[in-house]
């Protein structure tokens, strides 16, 4: 039986939302976006600053704006939509978030991105090899394709942007 967010997945439970990002990925991202926070990580975290895990990160007590104006955020694939929600309210205080997250693939999760603070979306062709949790090294398999969405302060006023990179591309400039 397919599992919500991970459909055909065969890693173990207990790893399924604890992959890390590969640093090239992170490094592309933040030579754009600046960021101040990674917004979900725990011991997988590229930013200096992090939301400390005994508060939670999508509570409305908890406001990214402490934090900064600008966030990274790999979230646990298994429950994504949550994470799009804060992205928008966290927007309407001029907080910029950056996610990568799976391909939409039409999937219903994903219509944060009507949004008018959804600014836009990036595909990246190939497969990312995320690293595992424990072993901090790529791991093959990836079932899905990888995307980038922003969501950003002021309401989009023209069309969302969509664009495309190779991931092999990033790797090249990014990797060490």
């Amino acid at each position: 039986m397919a599992r919500k967010g991970y459909h055909d997945s065969t890693t173990k439970d207990g790893l399924r939302d604890l992959w890390r990002t590969p640093l090239p990925i992170y490094t592309w991202l933040n030579s754009m976006y600046h960021f101040d926070v990674d917004l979900s990580a725990v011991d997988s975290r590229l930013c200096e600053r992090f939301i400390d895990p005994g508060k939670d990160a999508l509570s409305g007590l908890t406001s990214w704006t402490l934090y900064g104006r600008s966030g990274f955020n790999n979230p646990p694939y298994s429950n994504i939509e949550p994470w799009f929600e804060k992205a928008i309210t966290e927007a309407s205080f001029d907080f910029r978030s950056v996610h990568l997250v799976p391909t939409p693939n039409g999937e219903y999760r994903y219509r944060a991105l009507e949004d008018a603070r959804c600014h836009g979306i990036t595909f990246i062709h190939g497969r990312l090899g995320f690293l595992h949790p424990h072993f901090i090294q790529p791991m093959a398999g990836n079932l899905r394709g990888s995307c980038v969405i922003v969501f950003g302060p002021g309401a989009r006023t023209s069309p969302l942007s969509v664009s495309f990179i190779d991931r092999d591309d990033i790797f090249r400039k990014w990797d060490g």
